[in-house]
């Protein structure tokens, strides 16, 4: 009897110490937890410096943003008219013939209601998007995965590379009219990002420079294009060295005009050079230069975009 009884006092002891084991290690797991919960956020003074420069830079792009003409009432000079429109098609890329023909690339959700994109050539002119059709494809699937516009032009044609789901490449020459089969080519992406003069630009960061942006040319060569004072002014100073840092800085061109693109199509500015002068002329993101005709796009909300397309007369 009472051996039972020490026995089955040796079984409560342990019994009370893995609870006591348990309460102890559930208490240090909801400690973890109330500890991770009340670390979910952290104030902006504590930041790295790093994350605090670009969260101040964020905010005067957007600032500045806000400062740029909206699409009906954007100026870009003499001898320029624009359209501006709301779309649910997205674009994704866009090419510009020197005729003034525009290609895009549009990026949609597969039909049925499949969380699968699929990508469609098309010409876009005055907010209307004309379809291209491609062949259909013989492995099946909802469409073609991917498509982009390349180098290697016939004539004034772009390239398109279309892929299919399995990973195959398909190559076709772009018209107006529609697309013809090519053989296959690895010519990379078209270079739409150039001055009038075919040079590309380079942010300089650089704030002891009294240079922001560099006109670089196909031999390296370098000019100057946009000084920090230019920036300054034009940004009613809003913009500095940390922007060009955190931000995406590319050149296009309508025609004879130059043009400054900071940020993307969810947050950027467009500046152009008229008579001499930076001026701040639109928000987005330019897609392509052009000799007539250029798309400008921004980012309103998911699965709707505003585009600008501007034309030189």
């Amino acid at each position: 009897m009472k051996r039972s009884i020490v026995i089955a006092g040796a079984a409560l002891a342990v019994a009370a110490s893995v609870a006591l084991v348990g309460l102890a290690v559930d208490r240090t797991h909801n400690q973890a937890i109330s500890r991770s919960l009340t670390t979910a956020t952290i104030p902006i003074s504590q930041l790295s410096p790093i994350e605090h420069q670009r969260d101040l830079v964020g905010s005067a792009l957007r600032q500045l943003e806000a400062n740029a003409a909206p699409y009906d009432r954007a100026n870009f000079g003499p001898n320029t008219f624009s359209i501006g429109y709301r779309s649910a098609h997205i674009v994704s890329q866009a090419y510009s013939r020197t005729n003034g023909t525009l290609f895009v690339v549009l990026t949609a959700l597969a039909p049925g209601g499949a969380e699968t994109e699929v990508d469609t050539l098309a010409t876009l002119n005055r907010g209307r998007f004309s379809v291209l059709p491609l062949p259909k494809l013989r492995t099946g699937g909802p469409g073609y995965a991917a498509m982009s516009l390349r180098e290697g032009s016939v004539g004034d044609n772009p390239i398109l590379r279309a892929s299919d789901y399995n990973g195959n490449d398909y190559y076709f020459v772009a018209t107006p009219r529609g697309v013809s089969p090519v053989g296959g080519r690895s010519d990379g992406p078209l270079d739409v990002y150039t001055l009038s003069t075919g040079e590309e630009c380079s942010a300089n960061a650089n704030p002891k420079s009294p240079v922001a942006v560099w006109a670089v040319n196909k031999e390296g060569r370098r000019r100057p294009f946009i000084t920090y004072t230019e920036l300054f002014q034009s940004s009613h100073g809003l913009l500095d060295g940390d922007v060009l840092e955190f931000n995406d800085v590319n050149c296009f061109h309508l025609g004879g005009l130059n043009l400054l693109n900071i940020g993307d199509r969810s947050s950027g500015v467009v500046f152009g050079q008229l008579n001499g002068r930076l001026v701040l002329l639109t928000r987005g993101q330019v897609l392509t230069s052009g000799a007539r005709h250029i798309l400008i796009m921004h980012d309103v909300k998911p699965g709707y975009a505003d585009y600008l397309e501007v034309f030189a007369r």
